[in-house]
């Protein structure tokens, strides 16, 4: 299933038809003057240059009577054909070595010929031939050897191939068909617009991917033109791996000026010193917190914080108010309090969550996804429509320590989904589009306002000097969705002063 070629590479041999492709792929794909001969991998100290020289190849169909695809590679690796002469259903991968973790993964896609239309595709994540993500592209709609309940529709499609079986037929008709297959491919994103691709023509091709926050975007670019782009998609399945392509029924196909960058995820958290550090909020009335509402944020507090009020998410007059008070939650609304049980420890990363059901007039608390005390009968509350909303203070007190991924929902959300979230770091928003008010990952800020993802531009005006810092809050979410996996605590300047992939 998997064949090593050894070091028996062959030069690319453009045509003229081929050398359009490289034309057609311009150094600086993002606009960001970084050329070609810069470091592409600047934060893995062995690997500077991208190169496919070093692969194995991947037999996805084992025992299939059509021929196996024939690659070749270029001398300096950038640059990989698909030579096959007929046409042949056989799927097939070429994977190189190399092993990464966030990966900008791009290039130029060119088919030489003018026979078939089916599969072409690049594969990222891959860590074997079981587990892999990829990005395919069909030019017709076409069965799968007559199954019509295994279609392979036209356009792009991005796939999570997590299969128990590996290469073999269940597999070969899982990936042809575009949907979910039990046990095999799930499909992420297909093209709405089912865009086809065409002969000798030049496509970029752009997938970014982020293991440690799910992250993954793939466009699609004839010359300046984009063919498809599927904006923000999220999973969290596999934590990275090794890149290549592949192709399922078409030949004569070239990948060229193929590129990868290895990128750091610089997570950030916002720090307050307890003095007037805070963030100036819309108001109650404009996030929706009017009626039943929830709040989901990150906290980490100091060695040293106090045992009175630490306000997290409050009005001024703290009639509804997140905060601690002798190291342990509550939730003020009106003049109702509820108070949680479990002690917030400092120097930890702890996830909060305040919610209230104005059906059944319930405040509840969570911590690290379990609820840990709730108060009842707790009518709505009514404030006016001036009342802004803090983080990091009320009216006499502030928060002395750091808050990351703050959430603001317009609804009650669910126990299961408060645990998904926490695990997923906010990265649920596209399933709660319409209903999430606003998003704060402290990772995305201008001047003095942290902007809010959500797409309300119900941004945050900073005041009296918070610090954007260093995160460690993606170690602490494995820790709590993984806790078999020990990992040794660090203290405020260690944790809070490094990040990495998972």
């Amino acid at each position: 299933m998997v064949s090593n070629p050894g070091q028996e590479h062959v030069n690319l041999a453009y045509d003229a038809k081929a050398q359009a492709v490289g034309d057609a792929c311009v150094d600086d794909f993002d606009g960001d003057g970084v050329k070609d001969n810069d470091d592409h991998c600047p934060y893995v100290k062995h690997m500077s240059k991208t190169s496919f020289l070093d692969y194995f190849t991947v037999d996805l169909y084992p025992g299939h009577g059509d021929q196996l695809p024939d690659w070749r590679v270029a001398e300096k690796g950038i640059d990989v054909e698909e030579v096959t002469s007929t046409t042949s259903r056989h799927p097939s991968m070429l994977i190189g070595t190399p092993r990464y973790g966030p990966v900008d993964y791009t290039g130029v896609l060119y088919i030489q010929g003018r026979d078939a239309s089916d599969y072409v595709g690049v594969v990222f994540g891959y860590q074997s031939n079981r587990k892999f993500y990829v990005v395919m592209w069909r030019r017709e709609n076409s069965n799968f050897q007559e199954l019509n309940d295994r279609a392979g529709i036209k356009g792009v499609q991005l796939k999570l191939v997590d299969s128990n079986t590996g290469p073999g037929s269940t597999l070969a008709q899982a990936l042809w068909h575009s949907g979910d297959t039990t046990n095999q491919v799930k499909l992420l994103w297909q093209d709405p617009n089912m865009e086809g691709w065409n002969y000798q023509t030049s496509y970029a091709f752009h997938v970014t991917h982020r293991p440690s926050i799910g992250l993954i975007r793939v466009q699609v670019k004839q010359g300046e033109t984009v063919l498809t782009e599927s904006g923000d998609v999220y999973d969290t399945t596999l934590t990275g791996g090794r890149l290549g392509m592949l192709v399922f029924g078409q030949q004569d196909v070239i990948w060229s000026r193929l590129e990868a960058r290895g990128v750091d995820r610089v997570n950030q958290a916002l720090q307050f010193d307890g003095v007037d550090d805070h963030v100036s909020l819309p108001s109650i009335h404009n996030l929706g917190l009017t009626d039943s509402f929830t709040i989901s944020t990150w906290v980490w507090m100091a060695a040293d914080y106090p045992n009175t009020v630490m306000p997290i998410v409050c009005s001024l007059d703290a009639t509804l108010c997140l905060y601690l008070k002798n190291r342990k939650i509550h939730g003020n609304l009106g003049s109702s309090v509820a108070e949680g049980s479990e002690v917030i420890e400092p120097e930890e990363w702890h996830h909060l969550v305040y919610r209230y059901d104005a059906q059944t007039y319930e405040l509840e608390l969570f911590v690290n996804g379990s609820s840990v005390g709730s108060q009842s009968s707790v009518l709505p509350h009514s404030w006016a429509s001036s009342d802004l909303l803090y983080v990091g203070r009320d009216n006499d007190n502030y928060m002395n320590g750091a808050v990351d991924d703050l959430t603001l929902w317009g609804v009650f959300v669910e126990d299961s989904e408060i645990v998904d979230y926490m695990k997923t770091a906010g990265l649920l928003r596209p399933i709660h589009k319409g209903v999430v008010r606003a998003h704060f990952n402290m990772d995305d800020s201008t001047g003095s306002v942290i902007l809010d993802q959500a797409g309300n531009d119900y941004h945050g005006n900073l005041v009296g000097g918070p610090s954007l810092v260093s995160s460690s809050l993606d170690k602490n979410r494995f820790v709590i969705t993984f806790p078999n996996n020990r990992r040794r605590r660090r203290s405020l300047t260690d944790s809070m002063s490094r990040h990495s992939e998972l």
